[in-house]
């Protein structure tokens, strides 16, 4: 069906326009579970076009890139997808500004695919600055950062490694139950003390 869609859209649009670009991109979203070679085309054409129409330090580039590198860090292809962030980043700091929220989004991803790969602790850096950026521009309480800790702590538990986030985790609770109400510790804080900190079982 959504193939389909496609083809109905390249009638209107021709083969080659930003519209079949987004088309591609929400098209390798759709197939990213079920079929990650034809989602891996799909979001390489969507970058393709968009750099074609758009240019290549366009901000629509640097949000093609982050579902491109995501999708290649789930395939395992661990250098391509740091490579693919990367450049996003660089595309999104050059574009929107540094501490633009779209920025702490694709630190965190980078943060996410650093934890898969190690070495243990190298993707504090990365955690912390996109941690700093969103309590800078969108507030503490905002439900973006709660949403930044909830994926922080999937990323975590699918590694093994949730006792080493234990207040990680703990933020995400606190944020889920009232998004209103302040955090009790600094999200930096924690972040800091986690490495230190494990849960403990009777």
């Amino acid at each position: 069906m959504e193939d389909e869609v496609l083809g109905i859209r390249q009638q209107l649009f021709g083969n080659d326009h930003p519209e079949i670009a987004m088309s591609c991109k929400h098209l390798g979203k759709h197939y990213r579970l079920t079929n990650a070679a034809k989602a891996l085309s799909y979001f390489h054409n969507s970058v393709s076009m968009f750099e074609r129409h758009l240019g290549a330090t366009h901000a629509t580039v640097a949000y093609a890139l982050k579902s491109l590198g995501c999708h290649l860090g789930d395939m395992q292809e661990h250098e391509s997808a740091f490579s693919v962030l990367r450049r996003a980043v660089h595309i999104a700091e050059g574009t929107l500004g540094p501490q633009h929220p779209e920025v702490a989004g694709l630190l965190l991803e980078l943060a996410k695919l650093q934890l898969r790969v190690g070495p243990e602790g190298a993707e504090e850096g990365l955690l912390g600055r996109s941690i700093a950026i969103y309590e800078a521009t969108l507030g503490p309480n905002h439900p973006t950062l709660a949403t930044a800790f909830a994926s922080l702590a999937h990323a975590v538990c699918l590694q093994g490694q949730l006792s080493r986030w234990a207040p990680i985790a703990l933020l995400v609770v606190v944020a889920s139950e009232d998004r209103g109400a302040s955090f009790n510790h600094s999200p930096q804080l924690a972040l800091r003390n986690a490495r230190g900190q494990s849960l403990r079982t009777p």
